[in-house]
Parts: structure tokens; sequence; C-alpha cells
């Protein structure tokens, strides 16, 4: 199996999955590659299956938020998203993603919001600032879009 051929490792992954459904890694491992190998609605299978195995844990709602955006299904993007934020708030990533989904959804107060979060968290992270900026373009506040 080669990393330049992601299509391959989706059955290997399932099938050490299968012999040690216990171990959410493996679990993990197999929903990345399955996002990676282009099969998203698996992808946000396993992904939902591993948010139910750690429903406390922040990186697989973010995963699943991901998941669910590449599909263009960004109301459960947002929700994953808010559900990883709720988890653990200081994730400047996520939040950007989180700004992205509203956006898609135009809901720029929301996206800004997010955006704005993220920005305070890590005010040198060249997305937050894009996507801040352009936020704020777009709702025609140029004074503030031109700050950043």
């Amino acid at each position: 199996m080669s990393q330049n051929r992601p299509a391959e490792a989706p059955p290997y992954l399932r099938k050490a999955n299968a012999l040690r459904p216990d171990q959410p890694d493996l679990l993990e491992n197999y929903a990345h590659a399955l996002d990676a190998a282009g099969q998203p609605n698996e992808a946000i299978a396993a992904y939902h299956k591993l948010t139910s195995k750690q429903p406390d844990q922040p990186a697989p709602w973010a995963h699943l938020g991901h998941a669910y955006s590449k599909a263009k299904r960004y109301d459960k993007a947002v929700s994953a998203f808010q559900k990883s934020v709720s988890l653990k708030s200081n994730q400047p990533e996520v939040l950007v993603a989180l700004g992205q989904a509203q956006l898609e959804l135009h809901k720029t107060t929301d996206a800004i919001h997010s955006f704005e979060k993220a920005f305070a968290l890590k005010p040198d992270d060249f997305y937050s600032l894009y996507n801040l900026g352009s936020a704020y373009f777009s709702q025609k506040d140029f004074a503030k879009s031109a700050s950043f």
C-alpha cells in the first residue's frame, strides 16, 4: 500500500478495525483513509461512530465537521464544529472552519463572530486574517476589512 494511493487503505483499515473495535485510533485512521480516498459518506459514517465512542473529545467532532463541509452539508458541519468548540474553545483552526461553513449558509454575522474568536486566539494566522477581512468586506465594512 502506497501513501500516494489512499483508495487502497480503507479495506485494510476496515479489517483492522473489525479485529479491534475497542480501539478508537483504528477507527479514526479508517475514517481519515475514507476521507482521503474520496468517500465522503463513508467517512461521515465512520466519524459519527468515532464521536459516539469519544463524545467528550473535540477532535472527532472537528473531523466530522470537515467531512460534512467536503460533502457540502454545511448545516451539519456547523453543528459538528460547534460541538468541538464547546468541548475545547481554544481551537482557532476549528473556529475558522466553523466560520467558513457559516458563510456557506449565508450566516455572515455568525461567521464574523467565529473568525473574530479565531483571530483573538491566533492573531498571526493567515486563515483567521483572510477570512475575517473577507467577511468584513462582504458586509461592506471596508474600514475593518482594510485593517487586516
